[in-house]
C-alpha cells in the first residue's frame, strides 16, 4: 500500500499560475513536488527528466493556461473590451507571468 502525498491547494494554484505555452508543469504524486519541463523554446529542455516523466506513472501533468476555461473568459472579455488601450493592457496582462493576477 502506497503512502499518501498532502498536496496543498495554494501550491497547485501557484503552478497553474507558472505555465505558459513554453512550459508544462507536472506534479510527482509519490513525492509530492513539482517539476517543470520546457518545450525547448526559450531553455534547453532536460531530456533526462523528459524521459522520467514519461517512464513514470508518478507524474501528472498539470493544465496549461489554454486548458483552463478560466483563461479563455479573460480572453474573451479583453477582445469585447471596446477601448483599446484597455484592451492591449489586458492582452499583455495574459501574455505575461502570472495572468491571473496582473488581469485583475
Amino acid at each position: 500500500m502506497s503512502d499518501k502525498v498532502t498536496v496543498i491547494l495554494e501550491d497547485v494554484v501557484d503552478k497553474l499560475e507558472e505555465a505558459s505555452d513554453c512550459w508544462e508543469q507536472y506534479l510527482n504524486a509519490v513525492a509530492g513536488e513539482y517539476v517543470a519541463l520546457s518545450d525547448g523554446s526559450y531553455v534547453e529542455p532536460d531530456y533526462e527528466l523528459a524521459e522520467e516523466i514519461e517512464d513514470s506513472d508518478s507524474y501528472i501533468r498539470l493544465p496549461n493556461q489554454r486548458e483552463i476555461r478560466e483563461f479563455n473568459i479573460m480572453e474573451d472579455f479583453a477582445e469585447a473590451t471596446p477601448n483599446a488601450e484597455n484592451q492591449r493592457k489586458l492582452f499583455s496582462a495574459l501574455r505575461g507571468r502570472k495572468p491571473f493576477r496582473h488581469f485583475k
